[in-house]
């Protein structure tokens, strides 16, 4: 979020016809999409903590949003062919991160991709693999339900994939 938005950022707690300002995280610029849950992966350390993951234009960051007035930093990762991190999603079991990149596929002149990172260790995202479709489309959004990706496409609809292998 840009400095000027925090006035309009608002989480709604128990009466959504006054909502408050909770807090907020900017050290990382401009979040064009985020992706927030309670954690329940494989990192004990950061189990059951209020965690989110922004799509930052040029990298993905993930930060602790437990304590709301002093959000943390945990990490942040890029990845080859970076144009425009746009949005991305978590496997059910937070696990793995899937995330497109709006632009790539038009400035680095590869087809549709989707990039997976091992999140394992939140302080730690390892990059693993980026699947290429087989024309250059843009992706835009993809989200995931159980073994399956769906990735939506500007110019080719809908893609889904099947994740049921994804550490392979």
């Amino acid at each position: 979020l840009y400095n000027s938005d925090l006035e309009n950022f608002t989480r709604i707690k128990t009466d959504p016809a006054n909502p408050t300002l909770e807090g907020c995280f900017s050290a990382d610029g401009y979040s064009h999409d985020a992706m927030c849950f309670i954690y329940k992966g494989a990192d004990v350390e950061h189990l059951g903590k209020q965690i989110c993951i922004g799509f930052n234009e040029n990298t993905f960051t993930v930060v602790d949003m437990s304590n709301k007035k002093k959000p943390v930093e945990l990490s942040k990762a890029g990845y080859e062919h970076v144009s425009y991190t746009h949005q991305g999603w978590m496997t059910d079991d937070h696990r793995y991160l899937l995330l497109n990149d709006e632009l790539d596929e038009q400035n680095e002149d590869v087809n549709t991709s989707t990039y997976l990172f091992d999140l394992a260790d939140l302080d730690n995202p390892v990059y693993l693999d980026t699947h290429f479709g087989n024309s250059v489309s843009i992706d835009h959004n993809l989200y995931v339900k159980g073994n399956y990706a769906y990735e939506a496409n500007y110019a080719e609809g809908l893609r889904i994939k099947d994740m049921s292998d994804i550490a392979n």
